[in-house]
């Protein structure tokens, strides 16, 4: 069955639309409140929210913030694609739901021929699969497993951050956050991470175990409270050079 996906700003999102979203949110992670939506996502200004559905069902839900950054070698404007919540149903045919979105969303907001300009993604996750469909879809991405980020690439996403959200972010080298006022400490996952969260890529899962993202505890498994901070860059030009194997550098960009 197609899976449908609508689009909706904050103001068109009805009472029981957003129970729905809630109640989908409740069954994929059980730890979080019931007013999770209310209170960390519908508040924020100028948010997209996707819904996916197959058939009447609710499968998926995703949000996007739109911002722009300026690039200081030619002075243009560069699109930043700012991820909010994504969770979806455990369904093949929605495997790749969140590149899907994003590609929506960006196309909203550079038109037809969206391919042939630069952008970015900057969003939070904490799952390794996540990651490494994100690594694959820019040439240029950071964090990388083998290597701390940049301290330009952390002090742009420090300054970014706090002009988007009015406050503070202690990103460190390897772009963990904890965000303790959103999410629970513990959140037991040993039954659901090999399907849910396991990656193919083991240094990628491993990078998240060092990050404190997971844990291990008297034979169980848990989520924390930190999460990953991912950016990707995109553009014709650093994708040629990618495939020419040249060193790709992300630009300098003011924020």
């Amino acid at each position: 069955m197609k899976i449908e996906i609508s689009a909706f700003q904050r103001e068109e999102l009805s009472e029981a639309l957003i129970l729905e979203m809630e109640n989908l949110v409740q069954e994929i992670d059980p730890s979080l409140s019931s007013d999770h939506l209310r209170k960390n996502h519908l508040p924020l200004p100028e948010t997209t929210f996707y819904l996916a559905r197959k058939g009447k069902n609710l499968v998926g839900i995703a949000s996007y913030r739109t911002a722009w950054l300026q690039a200081t070698e030619n002075r243009k404007k560069v699109l930043v694609n700012v991820g909010g919540l994504f969770y979806r149903k455990k369904d093949p045919n929605l495997k790749q739901l969140v590149a899907t979105i994003c590609r929506l969303h960006i196309r909203k907001a550079l038109g037809p021929f969206w391919m042939l300009k630069p952008f970015m993604a900057i969003g939070h996750t904490v799952n390794p699969k996540v990651y490494t469909s994100l690594e694959r879809s820019f040439p240029c991405f950071y964090p990388r497993t083998q290597s701390p980020t940049p301290l330009k690439i952390r002090k742009l996403l420090q300054d970014f951050y706090q002009q988007l959200y009015n406050k503070d972010f202690d990103i460190c080298p390897n772009l963990s956050l904890a965000e303790p006022e959103s999410y629970a400490s513990e959140t037991k996952i040993s039954q659901t991470y090999q399907e849910a969260y396991r990656s193919r890529n083991e240094k990628v899962n491993q990078f998240f175990f060092d990050q404190g993202v997971f844990k291990k505890a008297k034979n169980e498994l848990f989520l924390t409270n930190r999460s990953i901070i991912v950016m990707g860059y995109y553009s014709p030009k650093v994708l040629f050079k990618q495939i020419l194997g040249k060193q790709v550098i992300m630009p300098a960009l003011n924020t």
